[in-house]
């Protein structure tokens, strides 16, 4: 959780000048000039996610970072054959909002800007998966030694939120983040899902 607001900033930033790579770094002569209005974010406690079920009827999902019921999935932003998964997955840990200045923003003045921070999940290389194995996608929390185990996103990149299943044969693990608020449970994280 080092550098909430430099990675805030890098992720607004990348939202406005429509970079496909939202996770991109940039200088901090870059992201000084976005101005966040009063210094303050806002938390919200829920969100909800509209979406067009399987039999083309409109449906909600109701996504809180408070219960089990924050899990997301997303479109993957890989190419090529060899992407291990359509998709991408993330628990919510914070749904949030901001009042921006920049002066790329046109009109100008103040936007609001919303955002979700989440805690991502990886698909298991080494484990076979979709239809040709006949198998669900094994998921795990990324490690929280590696720099992006928790990012921002944009909450109109969501799909919908997931159920995901935690392999309970595998049991928990203390390895991938330290006890924390941000861990399944007091005795850790359940090592995959899916």
């Amino acid at each position: 959780l080092q550098h909430f607001d430099y990675l805030l900033r890098c992720h607004i930033l990348a939202r406005l000048l429509n970079e496909k790579d939202v996770t991109k770094r940039y200088p901090e002569w870059r992201t000084d000039e976005i101005k966040i209005m009063g210094g303050r974010i806002f938390s919200h406690a829920r969100l909800r996610v509209n979406y067009t079920s399987y039999d083309m009827r409109r449906a909600q999902d109701c996504i809180n970072c408070k219960t089990h019921k924050s899990n997301v999935m997303l479109l993957a932003d890989e190419d090529g054959e060899d992407s291990t998964s359509a998709f991408w997955y993330a628990r919510v840990v914070g749904i949030y909002h901001a009042r921006i200045f920049h002066p790329l923003l046109t009109p100008k003045g103040p936007r609001r800007v919303e955002f979700l921070w989440v805690r991502w999940l990886g698909a298991d290389p080494e484990w076979q998966s979709g239809w040709a194995s006949r198998r669900l996608d094994r998921l795990g929390y990324v490690p929280a030694s590696d720099g992006d185990a928790f990012g921002f996103l944009n909450p109109a990149l969501v799909l919908r939120a997931c159920h995901l299943i935690p392999g309970f044969a595998h049991e928990r693990t203390m390895e991938l983040l330290a006890p924390s608020d941000h861990s399944d449970s007091k005795e850790g994280d359940w090592r995959y899902y899916y």
